[in-house]
């Protein structure tokens, strides 16, 4: 049952897209990569398969298609996208940071999927079943194993917290979170969102 507060939680996203354009700056043709943040190509035993990819917002619906619009629906500018290989017998583990239209907008992205574990990652991290989720500034990061051990539940925590680590820029919530009664507010329930479809997701 969602609660008065929860509702009025619910809806800051829908009250701030009024107020809020969302605007990004793309980075030059041939230069997708440029401003990424420098994450260390090896991390806990886990080293870079490649150089990564980077994908924009063309090319995401090949690398992620359906879930996609979620991360459309808040600006996406790029997703640069990194595969570490572990270990022998260790799974890969796949990092992929999004940059979004702004700090709100990564905010935004992050209270999609509230569940998990609090994780001290970024300006707020989630950790559940092999994936964890922070954002930082204008970026979302997602990192997730492709398969289960100990080791890799904590490859996935280093990684993601020198992803953050190496994002320089710290971001701020929308103004309309702050404007959220505090007395029986749950923290958790607070989603930030700019269309139907997401709206529709949250509540249905």
């Amino acid at each position: 049952m969602v609660t008065p507060v929860g509702v009025k939680a619910v809806l800051v996203g829908c009250l701030g897209f009024c107020l809020m354009a969302c605007s990004a700056e793309t980075p030059p043709a041939g230069d997708a990569a440029a401003g990424a943040p420098a994450v260390p190509r090896e991390v806990a035993g886990w080293r870079a398969a490649d150089d990564g990819e980077v994908f924009d917002t063309e090319s995401i619906y090949s690398y992620i298609d359906g879930p996609a619009e979620v991360y459309m629906a808040y600006g996406m500018v790029r997703c640069l996208s990194r595969r570490y290989s572990g270990p022998d017998g260790e799974p890969d583990i796949v990092l992929d940071l999004f940059e979004q239209a702004s700090s709100a907008d990564a905010f935004g992205v992050f209270t999609h999927d509230r569940d998990g574990e609090e994780v001290d990652v970024g300006q707020g991290g989630l950790y559940r079943h092999g994936w964890l989720s922070f954002w930082k500034g204008r970026w979302f990061g997602s990192v997730y194993a492709e398969g289960e051990s100990e080791a890799a539940t904590e490859a996935v925590r280093a990684i993601a917290r020198a992803a953050a680590d190496a994002i320089d820029e710290v971001g701020e919530k929308p103004p309309l979170v702050a404007e959220l009664p505090s007395e029986g507010l749950d923290q958790r329930s607070v989603r930030f969102l700019h269309t139907q479809e997401i709206l529709n997701g949250v509540i249905y």
